[in-house]
């Protein structure tokens, strides 16, 4: 049995024919030699086909997580808000602990989270729940710790998102901003400390102080930053020097974000998640994540084949922790191979990232024919598409054309069945068509499947390609059965 190979192209949606979308401006020969002779069909990764409310867009811990399941996994969203509609989030027992702590020892409450247009990793409503558990329970003084977005939401959008959170504090009767700081600081991901220790040292320390969140967000705009990149800097209010020294509840940071992890080392500081994070962080969690069972590296594990998952660092953990069902954990004859990631600040620059590292990996284990299943996850569109650079998009699009182009050719040449989608949209529309505004954010755009093997070549006429992206046939949760049959797993070895 030949291998089969899973290229997940992150970011890459079926766009519109519009002017914001920057595969209309640029030579892609390896994209239209795909479309014109092999399977090729688009598949919903947004809404709730991922487990998401309808309409919203994806992401790609979703993406990654769905395709790996072989269904929809209720996301984080819909589960806590439904919590708040039955009431028993008002009884979490994780959440009381918090707000219980914090009113018996006379102490803050403080809410680290980030505010973002995106839903998958905050909501508004979440953290007006959040204020009026504490007012419920007694809790004076909240102090909200705001993490700004500018990758999951438009660049410079924090301004109003905040301003929407102190109407909210008015209304319910409780909460002051104490600091804010953009996500590149607060929820790193990549083992890059300097980052969080910067963020964490003002929030213990009480280091860069600002009169408003509006001060800190004009000088940074003023400087030509989005909110990704907001220095972190404590707002001056009274008698708020004594830090975290008393109590933190996440309100929802990245997952594989290093800052629960290091927020749990001072003395003194008790920590509640709403989510779980990686398993380091030895705090209570309001929400556990749920078993899922029969994943995709579960099943090729049972059946005794070996599989190797790569990608670089900005990634790792999409293709480990994600796939795998949101286990940590290897599978048995599973290999992981992650390539750490330059420092990104000026992808400009490096927008190729560590993709050249990885393909030498990727061809390396396809000549030597002894994995089963290889997943390769190319991050370069997706940081193409959060960058407000139309230029920098197109650029990006002909390096990952090229990059297919060796991809495709050395597949087919060692006989292996190459099975090419994306986990969400986000380059195909790099600005608004009647507004003009750049838009960094994820699209609700389905996503590409081409089938690549000796089997699936036919000449497609442009009719069916047109047909083929303009009609939604399946959905991520489609791609695990896709590749059990190529792998003739039948159903009863699954």
């Amino acid at each position: 049995m030949n291998s089969v190979i899973l290229l997940i192209i992150d970011g890459l949606g079926v766009g519109k024919r519009t002017q914001a979308n920057p595969f209309l401006q640029v030579s892609t020969p390896t994209f239209d030699w795909l479309k014109s002779n092999f399977s090729y069909r688009a598949l919903q990764a947004s809404g709730i086909a991922v487990g998401l409310p309808w309409g919203d867009p994806g992401s790609s811990e979703v993406g990654h997580l769905t395709i790996g399941a072989g269904c929809a996994v209720y996301q984080n969203y819909p589960r806590i808000t439904m919590a708040i509609r039955d009431g028993s989030f008002f009884d979490n027992p994780a959440l009381m602990q918090a707000c219980s702590y914090a009113k018996t020892k006379a102490s803050r409450l403080h809410l680290i989270g980030l505010f973002s247009q995106s839903r998958t990793h905050a909501s508004l409503d979440h953290f007006e729940a959040l204020l009026k558990l504490a007012k419920q329970t007694g809790v004076v003084t909240v102090l909200v710790h705001a993490i700004t977005d500018g990758k999951e939401s438009m660049p410079q959008q924090a301004k109003i998102l905040l301003e929407d959170a102190q109407r909210i504090m008015s209304r319910v009767g409780v909460g002051e901003f104490a600091s804010i700081a953009g996500r590149y600081y607060a929820m790193d991901g990549n083992e890059y400390w300097d980052r969080t220790e910067r963020y964490l040292n003002m929030l213990l320390q009480g280091e860069r102080t600002c009169e408003t969140y509006g001060a800190a967000l004009d000088k940074a705009y003023s400087r030509k930053l989005t909110d990704e990149f907001i220095d972190p800097s404590l707002i001056a209010i009274s008698g708020q020097t004594d830090g975290l020294r008393q109590v933190a509840l996440g309100l929802s940071p990245d997952p594989s974000s290093a800052l629960p992890i290091a927020i749990t080392m001072p003395p003194n500081v008790r920590m509640v998640t709403m989510i779980q994070y990686d398993s380091g962080v030895a705090a209570p969690v309001a929400f556990t994540p749920p078993v899922i069972n029969n994943t995709l590296s579960e099943i090729l594990s049972k059946n005794n084949k070996r599989q190797l998952k790569l990608a670089e660092s900005l990634k790792g953990q999409l293709v480990t922790y994600y796939f795998n069902g949101l286990r940590q954990e290897a599978f048995k004859n599973e290999y992981q191979i992650i390539i750490p990631s330059d420092k990104l600040f000026d992808f400009a620059k490096e927008y190729q990232l560590k993709t050249e590292t990885l393909l030498d990996r990727f061809f390396s284990a396809l000549d030597e024919r002894i994995y089963d299943f290889i997943c390769l996850n190319i991050a370069n569109l997706d940081v193409a598409g959060h960058q407000p650079n139309m230029a920098l998009a197109q650029q990006s699009i002909q390096y990952v054309d090229g990059v297919l182009n060796r991809i495709c050719r050395q597949t087919l040449a060692a006989g292996a069945s190459l099975i090419i989608t994306s986990d969400h949209g986000n380059i195909e529309q790099m600005f608004d068509p009647v507004t003009g505004q750049s838009n960094t954010r994820h699209t609700d755009s389905p996503v590409p499947l081409w089938i690549v093997d000796k089997n699936e070549y036919r000449a497609r006429t442009s009719q069916e390609i047109d047909q083929a992206e303009k009609e939604v046939s399946g959905s991520l949760a489609d791609v695990k059965s896709m590749i059990l049959d190529k792998m003739g797993i039948d159903q009863e070895k699954r």
